[in-house]
């Protein structure tokens, strides 16, 4: 918990507000965690035949379809499907020829179609910066 600020809500925080948007984390709410931790951990654990946030899942029955609700867990991209939609979508951008021509021109090599799309996309946007030449010590 002390340490969420310096990654993903750090991600989530600059990403949006580069957008204008503001995100909202329900379950980092202080009262939400506070009425959480007190729940005695062995009701929290998934042991004794008891899936992954069962608490949870089980506070949302009713309200949510059982076959959303007890599902396994997935990663994010996974589970809403999003990797296999930017995955297409990204690789519809580029053909195999660029790839293979690509791929000598760059270190390390690029791996897919989807990577190059990406690549070119930091070429266009952030073009003169690499990590090789970022100042780490410049406070963000």
């Amino acid at each position: 918990m002390s340490t969420l600020h310096t990654l993903n809500l750090q991600r989530c925080d600059r990403t949006t507000m580069a957008f204008g948007l503001e995100a909202r984390v329900p379950f980092l709410d202080t009262d939400f965690i506070a009425t959480a931790m007190a729940i005695p951990i062995r009701l929290r654990r998934p042991d004794h035949g008891r899936r992954e946030k069962h608490l949870l899942r089980r506070a949302f029955t009713g309200w949510l379809p059982e076959e959303l609700l007890w599902r396994s867990k997935e990663q994010f991209g996974d589970g809403s499907d999003m990797s296999g939609v930017l995955r297409d979508a990204m690789s519809s951008e580029t053909t195999d020829a660029e790839l293979q021509e690509a791929r000598a021109a760059s270190e390390p090599a690029l791996r897919n179609r989807e990577e190059l799309a990406y690549h070119r996309i930091w070429q266009h946007e952030l073009a003169g910066i690499s990590p090789r030449t970022l100042d780490l010590s410049m406070t963000l």
